[in-house]
């Protein structure tokens, strides 16, 4: 927060004096100095939910108050004679003949990924037009980066030889090298330091936390008290990791031994994005519970734990050792496992790019595991056991057999709860939208939303479900993929749910769904579930040219008015109302019908899950956008429930005994603290 403070001062000072805000969670610094600066009357804000749009917004402002231009003499002049709205009187007074040493200009801040990409256009504009603006990136720590980190990409240099100034700002930066990169920001975008206006971007990162512990009323989270010893260990002179990858047998073959796993840990094993299937193969070898993400590659099939992160809240601090592929980086219950020291972490990764390495303990990187029961048998491609069983027959201790049983058997529960509860809800949607989808392969999940589970389940066949019926998923970043995430896995791992999942950001989804679709040559629609933030990104994306071939696709819109996923998120904290909405859910209202009709795309609003479900089976050619309207607190209310439902259950009475419930590690306090007194159903 110190420094995010040190650099708006140093900006204002410089001649900033309108920022434009994108909502994010990274930026969440700049985000309470920014509405400190306001309440000084230092600064004016706007919000934007659209990046694109927050970049030209705040270059059309530094136009709109006269900012001062180099034309081709040299000389600096002003466009506009009179001063602009929002000026106070000393800034009127030096805004005439002295306006290019006032160097007046407005700035965009944004969180880190694609949300700084999507200012680009507005940077090229600026630079070309040599207009003054200050682009302001949040970004993760160095520690964070090219470690395979949730929503973490170089933004170094970003926009290449556009901007007329650049300096990326270290974490943990002191107050007066902060204040005096934005001095130097502002008087470059300004035109002091080459004589040409033009974007200047600062490229901050921020360590969590991102709440600041003062503001208001000294106000501090719960949740503080363990972020700072969690943060000292990851600190600390640990191992760093090291690459192992056994020689071949005979030194000639190139073919690389796995590393032989041993029973008689708890182990649990991690899928993350780009996991592919070696995670589903490990765990069924081994026996041991296996939490994917949808679309990891390997979710589904007998060991899949269903709403695994919700089980990871309960019973996750009895894992002993976790197996991980990919990049698990979806939920926070699941990176609070990977960070934590006591567990030993093994990171699979068979080459190409950095591995993922979350974990103080992430010691041991390999190419490729096997487990001792089942001899050398290499968990990948033309997996075979040693005894030349299947590897879904080879049995795991009584210990082990037990701990799988305690996954599942409580994922089960959850799931049942959460996809029963009164409709509309976002898992009960995901569960319709990619059984639409994926007809086949489904678990029967009694009390389900769906007709008695039966008649559109079926128990799938008995490989990889690679192929699609239809068009397959593509579901949006955020909320969207966190609702299917808490659905009954399939019954045996599928690759055909996708997602944007490289940098996290929820922009393009439209556009990607259609090239997938295109691509593919699909008959059968292409299925799209998102947030309407997600569509109103890429709303774009339903025009498409008329001599062009037309796509098919179903898009299921989960409308709970914006930013529904900062409701699970720190800025929702006792404390910080007074912030939350306007900057960080952003309420926004999109009439969706008129959009539809925009477009000339067909339109459907469904309340029932009936009414979902018959719009789901008969999708008209083209496309067309199925609105459901939730309320934002719905998901983090639902999940609350279901876990309060399973834990009076007689079965798991045992799991939950002995869990703190002032214990921030727990959803259930931790979500419930969140809600009781500020926003209630």
């Amino acid at each position: 927060m110190a420094a995010a403070r040190a650099l708006l001062a140093g900006l204002v000072e410089g001649g900033l004096r309108h920022l434009v805000l994108a909502p994010g969670s990274r930026n969440a610094p700049l985000v309470y100095a920014a509405v400190e600066s306001e309440a000084r009357g230092e600064l004016t804000l706007t919000v934007r939910t659209d990046e694109r749009v927050a970049g030209f917004l705040a270059l059309g402002w530094s136009v709109g108050v006269g900012q001062a231009v180099q034309d081709g003499s040299g000389v600096f002049r002003l466009d506009d004679a009179d001063p602009p709205l929002g000026l106070s009187p000393r800034e009127t007074s030096v805004f005439g003949s002295a306006a290019s040493s006032a160097g007046l200009m407005a700035g965009v801040a944004t969180t880190s990924g694609t949300a700084v990409a999507n200012l680009h256009p507005a940077v090229v504009e600026a630079a070309e037009s040599r207009r003054a603006l200050i682009v302001i990136s949040a970004d993760r720590p160095a520690e964070l980066h090219q470690v395979g980190a949730n929503q973490t990409t170089d933004q170094r240099g970003l926009f290449g030889a556009a901007p007329v100034w650049y300096q990326t700002l270290p974490a943990g930066l002191d107050d007066q090298a902060a204040r005096a990169a934005g001095l130097a920001a502002a008087q470059a975008a300004a035109g002091k330091l080459s004589g040409v206006p033009g974007p200047a971007h600062i490229n901050i990162q921020f360590r969590e936390p991102l709440v600041p512990s003062d503001w208001p009323d000294q106000m501090i989270r719960a949740r503080r008290a363990e972020a700072a010893p969690r943060t000292r260990l990851r600190e600390a002179a640990l191992t760093p990791p090291t690459i192992r990858r056994p020689g071949p047998p005979d030194g000639s073959s190139g073919q690389f031994l796995p590393v032989v796993l041993e029973h008689g840990r708890l182990t649990l094993v991690l899928a993350g994005f780009g996991a592919g299937p070696a995670a589903a193969a490990l765990a069924e070898a081994a026996g041991w519970p296996l939490i994917a993400e949808p679309v990891s590659g390997s979710w589904g099939g007998p060991n899949a734990v269903p709403a695994g992160r919700l089980v990871a809240d309960v019973i996750g601090h009895r894992v002993e050792r976790l197996v991980i592929f990919g990049r698990p980086v979806l939920s926070r219950p699941i990176t609070r496992l990977i960070s934590d020291p006591r567990i030993e972490s093994i990171v699979v990764h068979p080459g190409g790019g950095a591995w993922f390495d979350l974990g103080p303990r992430s010691g041991l990187v390999v190419g490729s595991v096997a487990v001792a029961a089942v001899g050398a048998a290499d968990c990948g491609p033309g997996l075979t056991a040693g005894d030349g069983k299947p590897l879904a027959d080879q049995p795991g201790g009584p210990v082990e057999q037990a701990w799988l049983n305690d996954w599942l058997a409580l994922g089960s529960d959850l799931c049942r709860h959460l996809v029963s509860q009164p409709f509309p809800n976002g898992p009960a949607v995901a569960w319709l939208a990619v059984r639409a989808a994926l007809p086949q392969g489904w678990p029967d999940l009694a009390g389900s939303t769906g007709r008695g589970g039966a008649d559109r389940t079926g128990g799938g066949p008995a490989g990889m479900i690679a192929g699609r019926v239809g068009g397959g998923l593509v579901v949006g970043s955020s909320s969207a993929i966190r609702d299917l995430d808490l659905v009954p896995p399939p019954t045996r791992p599928n690759q055909a749910v996708a997602a944007l999942r490289g940098a996290a950001g929820i922009d393009g989804t439209i556009s990607f769904a259609t090239g997938l679709h295109l691509a593919n040559a699909e008959e059968g629609p292409t299925r799209v579930l998102l947030g309407d933030l997600a569509l109103a990104h890429d709303s774009g994306a339903l025009l498409l040219p008329t001599l062009e071939r037309k796509a098919n696709l179903q898009v299921i819109a989960l409308v709970d008015g914006g930013g529904g996923i900062f409701e699970s998120l720190e800025p929702s904290g006792p404390g910080l109302e007074p912030a939350f909405e306007r900057f960080f859910t952003t309420p926004v209202t999109i009439d969706l019908e008129h959009l539809a009709a925009a477009y000339g795309a067909s339109y459907y609003r469904t309340s029932s899950a009936e009414e979902l479900r018959a719009t789901l089976d008969s999708p008209p050619p083209g496309i067309s956008l199925v609105e459901v309207r939730l309320a934002r607190w719905q998901r983090q209310a639902g999940e609350l429930q279901a876990v309060e439902l399973s834990r009076q259950n007689p079965q798991f009475h045992s799991m939950f005994a002995g869990i703190d419930e002032d214990s921030p590690r727990t959803m259930l306090f931790d979500g419930s603290a969140r809600l009781n007194g500020r926003r209630t159903p």
